[in-house]
């Protein structure tokens, strides 16, 4: 009659006896009705949901705490009506109902039909959230959140399950935290912002249960980070401020990864182009950013030792100390090598023109500083010394001169040839030695001068600041040092011409006319000087032509008859001013390049 629909509905049980009005003597047989009705063999079919009638192998009953919820009791049995998979079916339990069967020793059985909270969830609600309406959803995630169930935590684990702002539902620990510190990394449309408002998701309680859950707030797991490390490039290209927000806080996040050094993670983020890096040349840094490598970055504490031809990190904006773990795990290169250096050193010296005076005493006083500490660490003097004679080392002023112009110390320079080795630089003593700076200026250093303005002038009378070059050279360097000079020296004569000091002669006979083809020194250089580097005097010049080689046969030499006494007081009495007789016997032995006169 029931298949037929000629019954008036009505509940299931409403014939069942319950055990507790029952007497005594009846008790054994209803005890022996409800074990048939639990039989797995012969049970009746009589359950109903309204439109079905079953037996107990397909009911499922929901556990008291789910059915007595005022919150969410009614919504979980439409639930688990809707999403019951068959032959089951939801069927309500009545409280008396219930203590019959457990009084009738049948509570296991009751129990293997029961759904509690937790396969309530994970039957009914986890397994249908994509088809349930969002509001159903919604309420019973919450609900699932609220209820503090070790259980239920793994489900919400297990599942996405939580709304963000992108439209999606997200694993809980994929959910970041809007206010917290790493909101700033994320969009909107990568769904991985919690969504809600502060009377749902976002109350402070449900808050602070997705973050005991694992939503992120101020800390983000390396895979993260490495991730967001590989965006950095594409905001960099529309928001550069953005991405600097977005660096900052990944320096922030990976410091609390530092122990973990050997992750695959940090080698993908060595190999990511995500640094910002002033380029090459910029010695200033002021210039163009570009993002690099960190392993192709220096740190900004070497930016003087390699800003004209390396990447330096750009930290005016990160404000990450160089010393910081993070970019030393990063592989960030804090300790440039000597070619290197070298490499800064030769590109400043190409552009020593276009950088600042004050910027390139820096460079060179930083670079020439590490060369020589790196000297006395290593003892390898070898490579340092054979690079330095290819291009011009030393900075002089504002530009940079070969190491054989340079000596540490003089009494005198003649720039731009030669040059004394600057004061603040002395103190490096190791390099000086190494790449053979002379103590004083030397009589090679003095004549490969002399030797290049006679290449570049040729037979061309020397400017006026070459040939006063020349001179300090010849009287400072040579005449005044007493430096032997052991080759034909070139000698600037009368016109300013160099010629070799060969060629040239020196005119102590004024009062006799020159002998042709006979060329005189430049009249700056003194008798003595001029001696001294080996120039002939005209004098001498005169009496060498007037030696007659082949005499008469019947000429005889002639001696004085006079007595050598007699004669040397005649001459004495016969000079006008007695002290003139001093400087006429000075001049003598001087001509006779006498080192000592002693009167008797």
């Amino acid at each position: 009659m029931s298949e037929d629909k000629q019954l008036v509905s009505y509940c299931y049980h409403s014939f069942w006896p319950d055990r507790e009005k029952v007497t005594e003597t009846f008790k054994p047989l209803v005890d022996a009705l409800y074990s048939t009705i639990v039989d797995d063999s012969v049970g009746p079919e009589l359950f109903s949901d309204g439109e079905q009638w079953f037996s107990m192998n397909n009911a499922i009953f929901l556990h008291e705490s789910i059915e007595n919820d005022e919150k969410i009791g009614d919504l979980a049995v439409q639930v688990c009506k809707k999403y019951a998979k068959g032959p089951n079916h939801v069927v309500p339990l009545p409280l008396w109902l219930r203590n019959s069967f457990k009084q009738a020793g049948l509570e296991k059985v009751l129990q293997n039909r029961t759904w509690n909270w937790e396969k309530f969830y994970r039957e009914a609600v986890f397994s249908n959230l994509t088809t349930m309406d969002s509001k159903s959803r919604d309420t019973l995630v919450l609900h699932a959140i609220d209820l503090h169930i070790k259980e239920i935590d793994s489900l919400l684990l297990c599942h996405p399950c939580i709304p963000t702002k992108g439209g999606q539902l997200q694993h809980v620990r994929n959910l970041v935290n809007p206010t917290g510190k790493v909101a700033c990394l994320f969009e909107p449309k990568e769904g991985r912002l919690l969504d809600g408002s502060e009377n749902d998701f976002r109350s402070p309680k449900r808050i602070q249960r997705l973050l005991e859950l694992g939503m992120a707030n101020d800390h983000l797991p390396l895979e993260d980070i490495t991730e967001k490390a590989g965006t950095i490039n594409k905001t960099w290209s529309t928001d550069k401020n953005k991405a600097f927000v977005h660096l900052k806080c990944l320096f922030e996040l990976m410091k609390n990864h530092t122990d973990d050094k050997d992750s695959h993670h940090w080698k993908t983020l060595r190999t990511t182009a995500f640094l910002p890096a002033y380029s090459p040349g910029d010695a200033k840094m002021e210039g163009n950013v570009t993002l690099k490598k960190p392993t192709d970055v220096f740190s900004d504490k070497c930016s003087l030792l390699v800003n004209m031809t390396q990447p330096v990190l750009d930290n005016s904006n990160l404000k990450i100390h160089h010393s910081d773990p993070v970019l030393q795990i990063l592989g960030v290169n804090s300790t440039p090598k000597p070619e290197v250096v070298l490499q800064q050193l030769h590109e400043g010296s190409k552009q020593a023109h276009s950088i600042d005076r004050s910027m390139l005493y820096k460079i060179a006083f930083e670079c020439y500083k590490c060369l020589d500490q790196w000297i006395w660490d290593s003892g390898n003097t070898s490579y340092i010394s054979q690079q330095v004679n290819s291009f011009p080392f030393i900075l002089i002023g504002d530009t940079f001169v070969n190491v054989d112009r340079v000596a540490e110390n003089g009494q005198f320079e003649a720039k731009p040839y030669l040059h004394v080795l600057p004061a603040a630089f002395t103190s490096f003593r190791n390099l000086w030695t190494c790449i053979g700076v002379e103590k004083q200026f030397t009589a090679t250093q003095f004549l490969t001068v002399l030797q290049e303005l006679k290449a570049q002038h040729g037979n061309q009378p020397l400017p006026e600041s070459d040939l006063s070059v020349v001179l300090t050279i010849l009287n400072k360097g040579i005449f005044e040092a007493k430096v032997k000079i052991m080759h034909d020296c070139l000698i600037p004569n009368e016109h300013g011409v160099l010629q070799f000091a060969s060629e040239l002669f020196y005119n102590d006979s004024p009062w006799m006319p020159l002998t042709s083809g006979v060329t005189l020194c430049h009249e700056n250089i003194p008798r003595a000087m001029a001696r001294h580097i080996g120039i002939k005097t005209t004098r001498h010049h005169s009496l060498e032509t007037h030696i007659v080689d082949d005499m008469s046969p019947f000429a005889f030499e002639f001696e004085q008859q006079e007595q050598l006494t007699v004669r040397i007081k005649n001459i004495i009495s016969a000079y006008p001013s007695k002290k003139d007789i001093l400087k006429e016997l000075i001049q003598n032995a001087d001509d006779a390049e006498a080192t000592e006169i002693h009167f008797i």
